[in-house]
């Protein structure tokens, strides 16, 4: 864990990240996702252009959140990569209630 994190809160600052993401790997923001949740400042967030898919969920981790009138946040159900193929696919078919 990153040592500036283990801080005691009164020698922390607040966290302001201003956000204008299209998204990225499930993994990447994951990292970015419980770096913030685990700092003992509050964070505020602030979604400038675009907060889509992963970048949306970065956005809601601020103990505050502000999107700017023009603005966009964009959530969605988790989806495949194309690395999966149709097998793979049909799979949760076979276990799915009729």
């Amino acid at each position: 864990m990153n040592p500036t994190l283990n801080r005691k809160p009164q020698q922390l600052g607040n966290v302001n990240l201003h956000i204008n993401c299209t998204g990225g790997h499930f993994l990447d923001g994951a990292v970015i996702y419980n770096l913030l949740k685990g700092h003992k400042a509050d964070v505020e967030t602030w979604i400038e252009g675009i907060a889509a898919s992963r970048g949306s969920v970065i956005a809601l981790t601020g103990d505050t959140v502000g999107i700017a009138e023009n603005a966009y946040c964009l959530l969605h159900n988790p989806s495949p990569t194309s690395r999966i193929d149709e097998r793979t696919l049909e799979k949760p078919r076979e276990y799915s209630p009729k």
